[in-house]
């Protein structure tokens, strides 16, 4: 029972002396998006990790750390019949192929260089119904990426073409390469 009242005053001290306090360093950010706002989904999220900045401190203005669980796994048990175990592999992943480099070494924009044939083989240009639209990367002979806001509202009815290996627009140079999807 000592031991209890020992650790009960000795914790009280403890989280007297954190204050109220936000726990996560982001929480301005958070905020002024209007987090904080009970209406919010994150509203509990704020509740507990930022409480300083969004006033929920009460009249003690303090604030304990948010509570972490420890779980503990049930015993196993043992049966007469005994599944086959199934284990899961990470994908593999393939080493950088040659067309993934650069032919120079590349650093960061300075003084508007403009690009030479083949230094950026993986970007692409995407372009609708003629009208350049957005720009892409090649990420496997079939795979590209582009952003989503490029692709919103697009409909299968739309001409939509990439094109690799284009230094301008307005010129062919012979290098590009086209493809239609």
């Amino acid at each position: 029972m000592v031991v209890l009242l020992v650790f009960f005053f000795l914790f009280q001290f403890v989280a007297a002396d954190f204050g109220c306090q936000d726990w996560v360093s982001r929480c301005d950010v958070y905020a002024k998006k209007g987090w904080c706002a009970e209406i919010h989904p994150n509203h509990d999220y704020m509740k507990n990790m930022c409480p300083k900045i969004c006033g929920f401190c009460g009249a003690d203005k303090t604030t304990t750390p948010p509570k972490t669980t420890t779980t503990t796994p049930l015993p196993t048990t043992t049966s007469s019949t005994e599944s086959p175990k199934t284990t899961y592999q990470p994908p593999t992943l393939n080493p950088l192929d040659k067309c993934q480099l650069p032919d120079v070494a590349v650093s960061r924009i300075i003084s508007g260089r403009d690009a030479k044939p083949g230094q950026f083989p993986w970007q692409v240009a995407m372009y609708v119904n003629g009208h350049f639209s957005c720009g892409g990367s090649i990420l496997k002979p079939d795979w590209l990426i582009t952003a989503a806001h490029c692709l919103q509202g697009l409909q299968p009815s739309h001409n939509i073409t990439f094109v690799a290996g284009e230094l301008d627009r307005s010129v062919s140079s012979g290098h590009e390469q086209t493809s239609e999807i």
